[in-house]
């Protein structure tokens, strides 16, 4: 063998062993971008898992906030309307009418303390449009109630009855005339916000 042939053997040789390490170093590369591959599927899913699952913990906890304001805004709505209601039911024969009224003026009064700090502490949870109709029911049912509670102080000054009744039909008016309306649209909204109900239909 000349040495040409030597040459040419020797570079065919090395030429076939380029080529095997070539193809090795590819399938370890492939091999590992592989798994790199199923392990970046598989953290993916679990991070879309444990999404969902603080979504719907979220989710949850909405519902429960949603649930106190409500509660919290339909049983102050009962005693402002027990405090300025002038027919009075199921009377104490042993009270006299100025106790029975003081005695839900501060039933009302607690009350309505009470669901401002729920809201407060809780509107976060819900939207800015659905914050200012709730805002707007409470100056409409719970503020008239607060200044009639504080007119009252004077009702024993017979200067200021014309004043007192003035304060006690505007309570009356704004509970009864404009503060269903209201109550109606937050209902909706909360309806909406559960998914119990389509916007497009109305219910009040």
């Amino acid at each position: 063998m000349n040495l040409g042939e030597i040459i040419i053997t020797s570079l065919g040789g090395s030429a076939v062993l380029l080529m095997s390490i070539g193809f090795l170093v590819r399938s370890i590369i492939n091999h590992f971008l592989s798994k790199d591959v199923e392990k970046f599927k598989t953290d993916l899913k679990l991070s879309s898992v444990e999404h969902e699952i603080r979504f719907s913990k979220l989710q949850e906890k909405r519902v429960e906030k949603i649930e106190e304001i409500y509660l919290s805004l339909r049983f102050t709505l009962g005693k402002v309307k027990d405090f300025i209601n002038r027919t009075e039911r199921d009377v104490d024969p042993s009270e006299n009418s100025d106790e029975r009224k003081d005695k839900k003026q501060y039933l009302a009064v607690d009350a309505i303390e009470k669901v401002y700090k729920i809201f407060g502490d809780n509107k976060i949870w819900l939207a800015g449009d659905v914050v200012d109709k709730i805002e707007k029911l409470m100056n409409v049912a719970y503020l008239p109630a607060i200044e009639l509670a504080d007119i009252r102080k004077y009702r024993k000054d017979e200067s200021m009855q014309t004043e007192i009744m003035k304060t006690w039909k505007n309570a009356c008016v704004k509970f009864e005339e404009e503060a269903p309306v209201i109550l109606c649209s937050v209902e909706e909204e909360f309806r909406h916000i559960l998914g119990v109900i389509d916007m497009n239909k109305k219910n009040c």
